[in-house]
């Protein structure tokens, strides 16, 4: 009995690279396998050679994709250890003001050399990633509690409610109380139909 492999390999093996995505590799292994598994009743050598091509895509293309997805160094950013504690300053700090020089000090450099390391490290400014994310902690308190506006606002940091509406209708191009209502009504419709499902 002879099977045909699976798209996109070759009758021969792997010989060349495979252009696969990280969610096509599982889908081709799965085919391989279960190739194997229904040739190993009638033909052994086909069953041991699509164990075999699965090994090698394993092999091959597992790699690849590792590497793909190992962090390139950045030249002139933040240091690893330097990230982390800023990242843990900020989240721990963001109802409070967080002084770009503070920030500076805490991973010691002087606030120009700072400024640009952070820019490097993270795309933007020093401000813009603290006002994301006190904006990305606002949305999930909108979600995750019944608190107003305004308390949200002063636990994430913002000097009041119209501070917090701006910059969160700049960021998201709605105010937050429409983005709460609609966010809350699609946590209460999976809500029932999690509760429609278990009755």
């Amino acid at each position: 009995m002879s099977f045909e492999p699976i798209s996109p390999v070759a009758a021969n093996g792997f010989d060349r690279v495979i252009d696969l995505s990280a969610g096509a590799l599982p889908d081709l292994i799965a085919g391989l396998l279960a190739d194997a598994r229904a040739a190993a009743r009638d033909d052994r050598l086909a069953a041991e050679r699509r164990v075999r091509e699965a090994i090698e895509l394993v092999q091959r293309e597992g790699k690849r994709l590792l590497d793909d997805a190992r962090p390139v160094a950045i030249s002139g950013g933040l240091a690893p250890w330097q990230i982390r504690r800023v990242d843990a300053h900020i989240a721990a700090n963001l109802d409070a003001p967080v002084k770009v020089s503070d920030l500076a000090a805490l991973v010691r450099l002087s606030v120009s050399h700072f400024s640009r390391a952070f820019a490097v490290s993270y795309g933007g400014g020093a401000r813009e990633h603290i006002i994301r994310q006190r904006l990305d902690h606002a949305r999930r308190m909108m979600v995750e509690t019944s608190e107003p506006l305004g308390q949200i606002a002063a636990a994430c940091g913002f000097a009041d409610q119209a501070h917090f509406s701006n910059r969160f209708r700049r960021a998201f191009e709605t105010s937050p109380l429409v983005w709460r209502r609609l966010h809350q009504r699609d946590q209460e419709t999976s809500i029932d139909l999690a509760d429609a499902a278990l009755a």
